[in-house]
C-alpha cells in the first residue's frame, strides 16, 4: 500500500470520527427532550469529548500533514487547525463549568459548547475531505 493510500485511510477514519462527534453533539439535546430522566449521562460528556480528542488529534495531524506534503494547499491544515482549536476550546469550557449549579448558566454554556463542537467537527470533516480532494487533483494533473 502506498503512502498516499495510508493517508487516505487516515482521512476516512478522521471523517468517521468527526461525523461521530457531530452526531454525538446533535443526539443528546433530542434525547433529553424525549427522555428527561437521562440527564445523568451529561456527567460523561466531558470524558467522551476528551476521548474523541485523543483519537482525533493524532489522526488529523498525521493525515493532514501527509496530504499537505503532497498537495501544499494551506487551506487544509488551516481548516484542520481551526476545527481542532474549536473542539479543544469546547472541552476546556466543559471542564471549567461541568460543576456549575446555576441552571441558566449551565444551559448557556452548554449551548456555546455545543456550537463550538459542531462547527469544529464540521471544519475537521471538511479538512479531511479537501485533503483527499487536493491529493487526487494533484495526481490527475501529473
Amino acid at each position: 500500500m502506498s503512502r498516499q493510500h495510508k493517508h487516505f485511510a487516515l482521512d476516512r477514519v478522521g471523517i468517521l470520527v468527526s461525523v461521530a462527534c457531530f452526531i454525538h453533539c446533535l443526539l443528546p439535546p433530542i434525547l433529553l427532550m424525549a427522555f428527561p430522566f437521562i440527564t445523568a449521562l451529561q456527567a460523561f460528556d466531558l470524558w467522551l469529548h476528551v476521548g474523541l480528542a485523543a483519537v482525533m488529534i493524532p489522526i488529523a495531524t498525521k493525515a493532514i500533514a501527509q496530504g499537505y506534503r503532497h498537495h501544499s494547499n494551506i487551506v487544509v491544515p488551516g481548516l484542520a487547525l481551526l476545527g481542532l482549536a474549536l473542539f479543544l476550546t469546547s472541552i476546556v469550557i466543559l471542564f471549567l463549568h461541568h460543576e456549575d449549579h446555576s441552571h441558566y448558566l449551565k444551559a448557556n454554556i452548554y449551548s456555546f459548547e455545543l456550537i463550538l463542537s459542531i462547527v469544529g467537527s464540521l471544519a475537521l470533516t471538511l479538512a479531511h475531505i479537501l485533503n483527499m480532494y487536493f491529493c487526487r487533483k494533484k495526481d490527475m494533473a501529473h
